[in-house]
């Protein structure tokens, strides 16, 4: 995928989810936003990453 097409891809996901944000209750999507974050969460614990790992993946942000 080219750059330009990425961007632009971004671009109406951002789009697509500010309207949501406008048009929905906060209660609804903040919900759903706890729910993609706790699901994250469960994931990294499910990896059992070394501290090691740990270490190297904090030291490439």
């Amino acid at each position: 995928m080219n750059k330009e097409l990425n961007r632009r891809e971004r671009m109406r996901y951002v789009e697509k989810w500010a309207n949501f944000v406008k048009e929905n209750d906060d209660l609804i999507w903040s919900e759903m936003q706890k729910e993609l974050i706790d699901s994250q969460i469960e994931s990294a614990r499910e990896m059992k990453l070394t501290k090691e790992q740990v270490k190297y993946i904090k030291s490439k942000l």
